[in-house]
Parts: C-alpha cells; sequence; structure tokens
C-alpha cells in the first residue's frame, strides 16, 4: 500500500507497526500486522510440541527459522499458499535447521559450597564438583590455548573477507588494538572463575544454547539444594550458584549523633559458604549413601525431561526447589512458608481429595498428619501425636502470615523456626525414601503413592493422631 496510507493504518492500528518478516540479502523488513505475528508464534508452540524432542527447541530460535523459511517459498519462490506440502515443507526446513545445530554441551558454572577446598572433587549425581585449584590444574592451559586459536581464526577469517572486498581494509582494528582487547577479555573470565572456591561441571544432551545453558543452570541448583539437605540450614543458606546475590564479604554502617559527628562499623566475614570438615563428603557417604545416590539419580532429569518419566520423583524435585529456597531465604516469615510449600508437595495429590467441591478432607489435616508421620523419628508410636502437633503449629502460622492475621516481622515467629528446620529436612529425607521405594516396586501413579499413605496412616489410632492442646499458637501483634 501507498506509504501514507501504510502510515495511516498504523496510526490506526499500532500495535501493527512493530511487525515484520526480515527479507533475505539485506532486503530490509516486510511488514505484517500483529495478528500474523501471533499466528507465527501459535504454529511455533504447535509445532514443537509435536517434536519427539520439543523440549530441546528454543521456541524464539523456532519462530525465526520458521519466518525464514516462510519467506523463501511464499515470498522469494512465491510457492501456493494453499498447498499444505509447502506448509510442511517450511515447517520440515525450519526445524531441520535449528536442530543440526544442537550439541552436547559440558558447562562449568562457578559455585559457593564451603569455605575448605576439600575434597579436591566430589559428585552429586550427574553435576560433578572441583575445587578453584584442580579446574585450573586441568583446564586452565587448554582455555588459554582455545581461547587464543579462536582469536586467531576470527582473525584469519576477517583478513579472507578483505581480501574478498567483503569488508574494507580501514575497518579492521589494528593487531596491537586487537590483542589488548583480547588480553582485557581473557583477563576478565580467568578473574572471574578465580573468585570462587569451586566450578560445578555438568555435560548436557544436545540441544537448543539457551536451553542446554537454562538446564545446565538448574541441574546445578539442583545439586546445590541436596547438598542444603545434607548440610541443614545454618551451614547449608549460603549454597548457591557464584552469579547469584550472595551476602557481600565487607559491610559498613555510618551514623551521625545529635553532635553532628559521623561514627562508623566495619564487618568482615570470614568467606562464602559453609564451615565443614575436611572429610564432609566420605562423612556423607558412610552414613547416607543411598539419599545421596537416590538424590542425585533425581535431579539428572532435570538433563532430558522427556525421558523416563516419573511422578514420584517429579514430585520430589518439585519439593527440593521448595526447600532450597527455604533454607537461603533471609526473612524468616518467608521462609516458614516456603518450609510448608514444600511439605504441601510432599504430601497432597490429586487423589487426596483435599478439594472443597469433592467434600474430602481439609488439606490442613492431610498435611499435618502425613508430615508428622514423615517427619516422626522415634520409635515410640505414642510420640506421633506430638509430631502431628508440631506440624499443625507451623500449618497455623503459615495460614496467620498468608492470611495477613500476623505480621511478618513479628518475633514470636523465631520461636517455632527450629520445627520448621528440623521437621522439612526429615520429611525430605523419609520421602525420597519412600517415593524410591514405590518406583523400585513398578508402582509409579500417583494414586500409588496415596495407597502408600493411607496404608501407613491405617495403624495408627486416632487418639495418637489428635493433636495436642499444648503448642505455640500465632499472634496477630508484630
Amino acid at each position: 500500500m501507498p506509504w501514507q496510507e501504510f502510515k495511516a493504518h498504523i496510526d490506526n492500528n499500532p500495535k501493527d507497526g512493530w511487525n515484520h518478516l526480515d527479507m533475505p540479502n539485506r532486503g530490509g523488513g516486510r511488514p505484517i500486522s500483529y495478528e500474523a505475528g501471533r499466528a507465527f508464534s501459535r504454529l511455533t508452540e504447535r509445532h514443537a510440541e509435536n517434536q519427539p524432542d520439543g523440549d530441546d527447541v528454543d521456541l524464539n530460535e523456532l519462530n525465526t527459522a520458521i519466518r525464514t523459511a516462510f519467506v523463501d517459498f511464499f515470498i522469494v519462490q512465491r510457492k501456493p499458499y494453499d498447498e499444505q506440502k509447502w506448509v510442511d515443507r517450511t515447517l520440515n526446513r525450519a526445524i531441520r535447521n535449528i536442530t543440526r545445530r544442537y550439541a552436547e554441551r559440558t558447562h562449568y558454572l562457578p559455585c559457593v559450597v564451603t569455605f575448605k577446598p576439600h575434597p579436591s572433587e566430589f559428585s552429586i549425581g550427574p553435576v560433578r564438583f572441583l575445587t578453584q585449584g584442580k579446574f585450573f590444574e586441568d583446564y586452565g592451559q587448554k582455555i588459554k590455548n582455545d581461547y587464543d586459536d579462536s582469536n586467531r581464526q576470527r582473525r584469519e577469517t576477517l583478513d579472507a573477507r578483505i581480501a574478498s572486498g567483503e569488508y574494507r581494509a580501514e575497518d579492521r582494528k589494528s593487531d596491537e588494538e586487537t590483542d589488548d582487547i583480547n588480553r582485557m577479555v581473557f583477563a576478565w573470565i580467568d578473574d572471574y572463575y578465580r573468585q570462587f572456591t569451586w566450578i560445578a561441571e555438568i555435560t548436557v544432551p544436545p540441544c537448543s544454547t539457551k536451553i542446554s545453558r537454562e538446564r545446565a543452570e538448574t541441574t546445578v541448583h539442583a545439586a546445590l539444594d541436596v547438598l542444603k539437605l545434607f548440610f541443614g540450614w545454618l551451614e547449608g543458606r549460603d549454597f548457591r550458584l557464584g552469579h547469584q546475590r550472595g551476602a557481600p564479604d565487607k559491610t559498613a554502617h555510618l551514623t551521625r549523633g545529635a553532635d553532628g559527628i559521623f561514627r562508623y562499623e566495619i564487618a568482615r566475614s570470614d568467606g562464602e559458604g559453609a564451615s565443614a570438615d575436611d572429610d564432609w563428603y566420605d562423612s556423607i557417604q558412610q552414613h547416607s549413601l543411598w539419599a545421596l545416590q537416590a538424590a542425585g539419580s533425581a535431579i539428572s532429569a532435570y538433563l532430558s525431561p522427556r525421558k523416563t518419566r516419573s511422578p514420584h520423583r517429579d514430585r520430589w524435585l518439585g519439593a527440593l526447589h521448595w526447600y532450597g529456597q527455604a533454607v537461603s531465604e533471609p526473612l524468616p516469615a518467608a521462609q516458614l512458608v516456603k518450609y510448608v510449600a514444600t511439605l504441601e508437595r510432599l504430601t497432597v495429590l490429586e487423589e487426596s481429595k483435599t478439594n472443597a467441591e469433592t467434600g474430602g478432607q481439609n488439606v490442613t489435616d492431610v498435611v499435618t498428619r502425613r508430615t508428622a508421620l514423615l517427619s516422626w523419628t522415634s520409635e515410640d508410636p505414642s510420640d506421633v501425636a506430638q509430631a502431628r502437633q508440631d506440624a499443625r503449629t507451623l500449618y497455623k502460622w503459615r495460614s496467620s502470615l498468608m492470611h495477613g492475621r500476623s505480621s511478618p516481622l513479628t518475633k514470636e515467629l523465631l520461636n517455632v523456626m527450629h520445627l520448621a528446620h528440623r521437621i522439612t529436612r526429615e520429611a525430605m529425607f523419609s520421602a525420597l525414601g519412600l517415593y524410591v521405594q514405590l518406583d523400585m516396586l513398578g508402582k509409579v501413579e500417583p494414586k500409588d503413592l496415596e495407597a502408600r499413605f493411607v496404608e501407613l496412616e491405617a495403624p495408627l489410632s486416632e487418639s495418637r493422631l489428635q493433636e495436642s492442646t499444648e503448642g505455640s499458637t500465632p499472634s496477630s501483634n508484630g
């Protein structure tokens, strides 16, 4: 349409002004409507869902590939729009063009774990943690050599393009300037990795570059959450990926008194991470090898989401994520809410029939009853009533905080946080054993887990499960 007509259209339909198809050979853009752009997005999502490994596909990358193929077939080659075979060829070319670039990648992610670099390496499932010293001993020279080679290849490629007339010689930086930039970039990389005591190594199966990094970070994050489970709240709260914000190791505080004089306080931490004996990993292997192996196997699911589906495993991984968030949460109120979310994920299923419309059980009763069974460590059955009361105390606090009856800054909450730390951690270990047992028996459906919970509850009389009149009650004061 003529420019004035197009401008009037955009003025009346401003959303259409941001959509276009890129034309080949620097041919600019071909305007399309906002709804046409949405149609490409819907087509992209459907095509990805229909792929055997659709989870490996980056939707933005596939959308761009579909648009490129569409331009070639229907605009450049002028193929008929109403023939299905050309639509199929457009989609097939797009998926082929992006998946041929997929490759296995090994990622190296700096982490905060323990102060001391001991042992020199250890593993949590597919994640291998190396000390900084071992990392640079094993890979330092190779990293430098590969970096130099890639810079040399880029320089040779640029020189070849200048010789062919594709680029102008005056656009090329001098060798001295290029070398300075390369040294600065390498120093940036080297300095960043040397800030951390630990480097996590994780290999991700072939998928898009973006998704490969996401899966690497998710899996390493889960491995750190497993470590939080073994170390507990006090020691494990600092565990994190290097690029996630942590507490500063140096702080200062200024005050000014009535006399107008500034005064200061300074503090410096001993470092980030946990304080642990040199044999901490050997101790975990000696006393809890089954849990270490089971948890490590579970987090492997993040590397290939569509393979070996296990509802029990996925339920535990969801709870692990909440638990890891809770351990590192600095605000006790938010920490308790996340702990209770962990317990709910472990214990509540659709089959539990806790929805109001089903006329079934109250969710509070289900969560507290099953939490008591999972966190009950005594051999005396009579102690389960106290475990139920402790769980109910946490749930009351959670409800009081979520529904505004208690201030998130109330000091009284601190009196029950020891229960939250202990109960949730014990429930996580017990649930892991329960879920693994069901999977090994071939009872892999949610209904099997519900049946197992009902079976565990049956021998316990109502008198043992009833709540005590004692316990901490949330206050509305804060």
